[in-house]
C-alpha cells in the first residue's frame, strides 16, 4: 500500500498541474470571447467595481436581487432590531415571537404583493382547517397533497387570479397587486404548508425518534448544543403548541419567505421558542463576511466573463465546440454562485434572528461527481424536504427506481410549468438509473489488493466523468438552453470538429473526478500516510497557495489593461450631460410588472410562424377598472433582415424565433400599469406582440432552401384574431403603437387595425421612431433604400403593400412611411426624434458610406460633430419637418417631433412620463399623446432646431 500511496502523491501533482493548465486555458478563452462579442450581447450594464468594464446582469433573477439588495438589507436590519430587542426586553417566547414576526412579515408581504395577500391568507387558512380536521385520518396524506398540488397548478395556470373574476365590485383591487407576483413566492409556501401538515399529522402518532441514541452519535449534541435533527424530530406540532398564529408566522416568516432555505415546521417552532445555539455571534459574523467576499467574487466574475449573456443573446450558437463547452461550464458555475449568494443571504438574516436552517450549497459545484451527491448538496434544504415528506412516505429505498421519477417530476412542476423543466427532470432520472445500479454493484465488491483498489478507483473516475457530462447536459437543458438548444449543443460535439473536443472534455472531467478523490483522501487520511506529516502538509499548502495566486494573477492581468477593449456604452444626456443607461439597466433599477409570454397555438395551422417556423407570441397584461374594455397593442421593433444570410442568423435569435424569446418581459413606459408612470393607459389591456418575421409584420413568402418563413402578415392576423377572441372585439377604445421597425409596422397596419372594430370604437395609431426617411447618406447614396429593397424583394412585398402607393411608386418606395402617411384614414400620431440616432448611424452615416471614418466620432457622439456635419444633420431634420407638415394638417392626426438624438421614446419610463421627460412647448410625450388620443387639446408639436431643446435624453455611444 506504501507504493500505491506514493503513486497517488505523484498522480495528485500531475492532476494539479493539469488543472492549472485547464483553468488558464478556460480563462483566456472566456476573456477573449467577452472581448470579441460584447457588442452583440444583451444584458450588459455599466460596472461599479471596475467602472471601465461592463457587468453581465442578463440573468433576471440575479439582476432583481442585486438591484433590491440595499432595500432588503435595510428592511431586514430594522426587523432584526425590533425582533431581537423585543425578545430581550419582554422575554418573549414562541407565542409572543410568533405574533411579532407575523406582524412584521405581513407588512413585508403587503409591500410585495399588495391586495394579493388575501389570496395567501385564504389558501393558508383553508390548509390549516384541512390539517386540523383530517390529520388523524388514514387518507390525510392524500388530501394534503391533493389540496396543495391543486393550488400549485392553478396559481400558475391563472397567473395569480384577477380580482375581477369574483365580480366587478372587486376589480379595483387589481390596481393594488404589489411589486412582486405572489403566486411565484407561493411555491415555497406550498412546501411549508405540506411540512406543517405532515409534522402535525406525525405529532398525533407515537414518535420513533430515539433522542438518547442520537446524542451519542451527534458531535453537536455531545457539546450540549441542539442540532437541527433534534429540533425537527422532537414533535412540536401538537394541539397544545400549534396555534394558527404560529402556523401563519411559519408560512410567511420574512427572512425566509422569498427563497428559503426551506425549514420544517417543527424546527422553526422550536427555535422561535428557544433561539438556535449552534452558531455563536462570531460564527454568524464570519458567515456574513464570507457572504460579502462571495458577492465581490460574483461582481468580479460578471465583469470579466459574460457567460450568461451569451446564452440570453443566443450567441453561443455561433461559437466553436470548445467555446460552447467553456460558456456552458461557465454558466453552470455562475448559477451555482448566484444561488449560493441568494440562499446564504436569507439564511444569514435568519441566523441573526435565532432561526437556523439547513445550509444550501454546502459543496462547490466543481466538487461533485455523482448525481446523488450533487442533489444532496445543491438545494440541500429542498432535498431534505423531499426525502422527509415525499420520498420516505412513498416507500423510500424500497421503491427508489420508481420514487426518483415521481420526486423529480414534482420538482420540475414545482419550479414552473415548462417542458424544458420536465425534460431536465426526466433526463436527470434517466441518468440516475445506471448510477444507482453501479453504486449497488460497487458496494458489493470487496477489494483485497492495491491493484484491485486502483482498478475500482479508475472505474469510479470514468463513471464520475460520465455523470458530470450528464449533469451538465441536464442542467443546461432545464435551466439555460432548453430541449431545442440541447439538440444543437449535442450535435456540435458530435461533428467532425466537435469529437476531439468531446474527448478532451471527457478527459478533463475524468481528471477532475480523480482530483475530487484526492480531496476526499486528504480530508480523511485514507491511504495517504505521508500527507499527515507536517512537512508534506506544509508543501501542499504552499502548492495550493501558489495555485490560488496563479488564478488571481489571471484575473488581475485584465484589470491592469492587458485585456482592455473598446466598449460601446450608451448614455442618456439630460440637458447635455451624459447619464443614459441601457434598456436592461433601466429595468434593473425600477420595479415593473413582468408579463408572461403567450404563444399563439392556432397560428401554426394558419402558417403564421416565425422565421424558423416556431409559433409567434405576445405578452398580455389585463386591464382593470375603467380600462378593462380598452386595448393598447404595441408591435415590437428590432430592425429587418434583407439577405438570406442575415435572416438565417436572425432565426437563431429572439428576433426570428420564439424559442429564444424572453418568457417574461417588463412592461414599462406606455405599457406600465401604474398611473404615476402612465396616466392615460395604465389600466388598459396592454399587449406587446413579439417581432420575429424580419419584415415589419408585412411579408408572406418562404425560402425552402434556407428553411426561412417570411410570414409577418399572417402573424399580424393570427395575433389580432387571438386577441379579439380574448375580448378585444368588445373594445370601447383601442390604440395600435410600435417602436422602430414596430413603429413602421404600426403605420403599415394602421388601417387594417381600424377596420377590425365597430364604428363606435375609438381607434387610433401611434408610431414611435418609425418615420424612416428615404434619405441621402454622407457618400451621396441611399443606404436605407438598399436595405429596404432587399427586404421587399426577399419577403415578396411587391404585392403586399398599399395599393394606392403601388399605383404611384415602386414597391421599395412604398415601404417608406413618408409615402404612406398621407393616405392613412385612421387617426395617426407620429412621434420621432428629428435627429433619430438609429437613422444617423445606419442610414445617414453608416460605416459603408464612410470608408475614411470621418463621421466615426460624430455618428456615435453628437457633441463631437463639426460644423459641416451639424449642417448636414440639420438638412435631415428640415426634410423630416417638411414631410411631416402636410400630414399634420388634418385635425385627426398628431405630431411630436423633438430635436433630440434619440430613438424610441414611449417604451422607457424616463422618456415617456417622468418629471424630466422630453418636452416640446412644455408638454411631455405622454401628455401630448394623451391629449391627442382623448381630444383634450392640441398635439401638433414640432421642436426648434438643435441645440435649443434642453429636455432631451440624448443617446451617446462610446466606441
Amino acid at each position: 500500500m506504501d507504493r500505491y500511496a506514493k503513486w497517488k502523491q505523484r498522480e495528485l501533482l500531475l492532476i494539479l498541474f493539469y488543472a492549472v493548465a485547464f483553468y488558464a486555458y478556460a480563462l483566456r478563452i472566456s476573456l477573449r470571447l467577452s472581448h470579441d462579442h460584447y457588442l452583440k450581447l444583451r444584458g450588459l450594464a455599466p460596472g461599479w467595481l471596475i467602472p471601465s468594464r461592463r457587468n453581465d446582469v442578463s440573468d433576471a433573477q440575479w439582476r432583481n436581487f442585486r438591484g433590491n439588495l440595499p432595500i432588503l438589507s435595510f428592511v431586514f436590519a430594522v426587523f432584526t432590531v425590533i425582533a431581537n430587542g423585543s425578545r430581550s426586553l419582554f422575554k418573549l417566547k414562541a407565542k409572543g415571537m410568533a405574533i411579532l414576526w407575523l406582524s412584521l412579515s405581513l407588512v413585508y408581504l403587503t409591500y410585495l404583493h399588495g391586495a394579493c395577500v388575501i389570496y395567501i391568507l385564504s389558501i393558508a387558512t383553508a390548509n390549516f382547517l384541512l390539517v386540523k380536521v383530517l390529520a388523524r385520518k388514514k387518507f390525510f396524506p392524500f388530501m394534503l397533497w391533493a389540496f396543495n398540488l391543486f393550488f400549485l397548478l392553478c396559481n400558475r395556470i391563472y397567473e395569480g387570479y384577477s380580482f375581477s373574476i369574483f365580480g366587478r365590485q372587486f376589480e379595483f383591487l387589481d390596481s393594488f397587486r404589489g411589486t412582486f407576483r405572489w403566486h411565484i413566492c407561493f411555491n415555497f409556501v406550498v412546501l411549508r404548508m405540506i411540512s406543517f401538515g405532515y409534522d402535525y399529522h406525525w405529532g398525533q402518532l407515537d414518535s420513533h425518534f430515539d433522542q438518547e441514541k442520537h446524542v451519542t452519535r451527534c458531535s453537536l449534541c455531545k457539546l450540549g448544543k441542539t442540532c437541527y435533527v433534534v429540533r425537527q424530530e422532537k414533535g412540536v406540532a401538537s394541539d397544545s403548541s400549534c396555534s394558527f398564529t404560529l402556523y401563519l408566522c411559519y408560512l410567511v416568516y420574512a427572512p425566509l419567505y422569498l427563497a428559503g432555505p426551506i425549514i420544517s415546521f417543527n424546527a422553526f417552532a422550536s427555535q422561535l421558542d428557544v433561539p438556535q445555539n449552534t452558531h455563536s455571534v462570531k460564527d454568524v459574523a464570519r458567515y456574513g463576511l464570507r457572504w460579502l467576499f462571495s458577492f465581490l467574487l460574483m461582481e468580479l466574475m460578471t465583469q470579466f466573463f459574460y457567460y450568461n449573456a451569451f446564452v440570453i443573446s443566443g450567441l453561443w450558437r455561433e461559437l466553436s465546440p470548445v467555446e460552447i463547452f467553456i460558456v456552458g461550464y461557465g454558466v453552470l458555475n455562475f448559477m451555482w454562485l448566484k444561488f449560493l449568494l441568494l440562499w446564504r443571504y436569507f439564511r444569514f438574516w435568519s441566523l441573526v434572528n435565532g432561526i437556523e436552517t439547513v445550509e444550501n450549497m454546502p459543496n462547490c459545484i466543481n466538487n461533485c461527481y455523482s448525481l446523488e451527491t450533487f442533489w444532496k448538496t445543491w438545494h440541500a434544504s429542498f432535498n431534505r424536504w423531499l426525502i422527509r415528506y415525499m420520498y420516505i412516505p412513498l416507500g423510500g429505498s424500497r421503491r427508489k427506481f420508481l420514487n426518483v421519477w415521481v420526486v423529480f417530476t414534482f420538482v420540475a412542476v414545482w419550479h414552473d410549468l415548462e417542458w424544458k423543466l420536465l425534460s431536465w427532470a426526466w433526463l436527470t432520472c434517466l441518468f440516475f438509473m445506471p448510477e444507482m445500479l453501479l453504486k449497488s454493484a460497487s458496494n458489493a465488491i470487496k477489494v483485497q489488493s492495491a491493484f484491485g483498489e486502483f482498478l475500482l478507483r479508475e472505474l469510479k473516475a470514468l463513471s464520475g466523468a460520465v455523470t458530470i457530462t450528464c449533469l451538465m447536459m441536464a442542467n443546461l437543458a432545464g435551466y439555460v438552453i432548453g430541449p431545442s438548444g440541447l439538440s444543437l449543443f449535442v450535435s456540435s460535439f458530435l461533428s467532425t470538429e466537435g469529437l476531439p473536443v468531446l474527448g478532451g472534455v471527457f478527459f478533463s472531467f475524468y481528471v477532475g473526478t480523480k482530483l475530487m478523490f484526492h480531496i476526499q483522501d486528504l480530508r480523511s487520511g485514507v491511504h495517504s500516510p505521508s500527507f499527515e506529516t507536517p512537512c508534506v502538509s506544509t508543501e501542499m499548502k504552499k502548492l495550493l497557495l501558489s495555485l490560488t495566486l496563479f488564478g488571481l494573477t489571471l484575473l488581475i492581468l485584465p484589470v491592469n489593461g492587458i485585456m482592455e477593449f473598446d466598449e460601446m456604452e450608451w448614455f442618456t444626456s439630460f440637458n447635455g450631460t451624459k447619464v443614459f443607461k441601457t434598456e436592461s439597466d433601466v429595468y434593473s433599477e425600477a420595479k415593473f410588472p413582468m408579463v408572461g409570454l403567450t404563444l399563439i397555438q392556432s397560428a401554426a395551422a394558419k402558417g403564421a410562424v416565425c422565421l424558423d417556423g416556431s409559433l409567434p407570441g405576445y405578452h398580455l397584461h389585463r386591464g382593470f377598472g375603467s380600462g378593462a374594455k380598452n386595448w393598447l397593442v404595441q408591435l415590437e421593433g428590432g430592425g429587418w433582415c434583407d439577405t438570406i444570410r442575415n435572416c438565417v442568423y436572425r432565426k437563431t435569435s429572439r428576433r426570428g424565433s420564439s424559442k429564444y424569446m424572453e418568457k417574461n418581459m417588463p412592461f414599462t413606459g406606455i405599457l406600465s400599469d401604474k398611473a404615476a408612470e402612465n396616466p392615460d393607459f395604465y389600466n388598459w389591456n396592454r399587449v406587446k406582440v413579439r417581432y420575429c418575421d424580419g419584415g415589419s409584420f408585412s411579408g408572406d413568402s418562404e425560402n425552402k432552401a434556407a428553411k426561412l418563413q417570411f410570414r409577418g402578415k399572417r402573424i399580424w392576423l393570427a395575433a389580432m384574431e387571438d386577441l379579439m377572441a380574448k375580448g378585444m372585439c368588445q373594445a370601447k377604445q383601442a390604440l395600435l403603437s410600435g417602436c422602430s421597425a414596430g413603429g413602421l409596422a404600426a403605420i403599415l397596419r394602421c388601417d387594417d387595425f381600424g377596420d377590425m372594430f365597430s364604428p363606435s370604437t375609438r381607434v387610433k395609431c401611434l408610431s414611435d421612431a418609425g418615420f424612416f426617411l428615404d434619405a441621402i447618406d454622407v457618400s451621396g447614396g441611399r443606404s436605407l433604400r438598399r436595405l429596404y429593397a432587399g427586404v421587399v424583394k426577399l419577403q415578396n412585398l411587391e404585392t403586399k403593400l398599399s395599393k394606392d402607393c403601388l399605383n404611384r411608386l415602386n414597391p421599395t418606395s412604398c415601404f417608406f412611411p413618408q409615402n404612406l402617411i398621407n393616405q392613412i384614414k385612421t387617426p395617426l400620431f407620429i412621434l420621432n426624434a428629428a435627429y433619430d440616432s438609429w437613422q444617423i448611424q445606419e442610414s445617414l452615416a453608416p460605416k459603408s458610406a464612410d470608408p475614411s471614418g470621418s463621421w466615426h466620432d460624430c455618428r456615435l457622439d453628437y457633441t463631437k460633430c463639426n460644423a459641416t456635419q451639424i449642417q448636414f444633420l440639420q438638412g435631415f431634420r428640415t426634410r423630416m419637418v417638411n414631410l411631416i407638415k402636410g400630414f399634420a394638417k388634418p385635425s385627426k392626426n398628431g405630431v411630436f417631433l423633438n430635436s433630440c438624438f434619440a430613438h424610441c421614446q414611449t417604451e422607457r419610463h424616463d422618456t415617456w412620463y417622468s418629471q424630466n421627460s422630453p418636452a416640446v412647448n412644455k408638454k411631455g410625450i405622454a401628455v401630448a399623446v394623451g391629449d391627442w388620443y382623448f381630444e383634450r387639446g392640441g398635439a401638433k408639436l414640432i421642436d426648434c432646431a438643435y441645440p435649443c431643446d434642453k429636455t432631451c435624453h440624448n443617446l451617446v455611444f462610446r466606441g
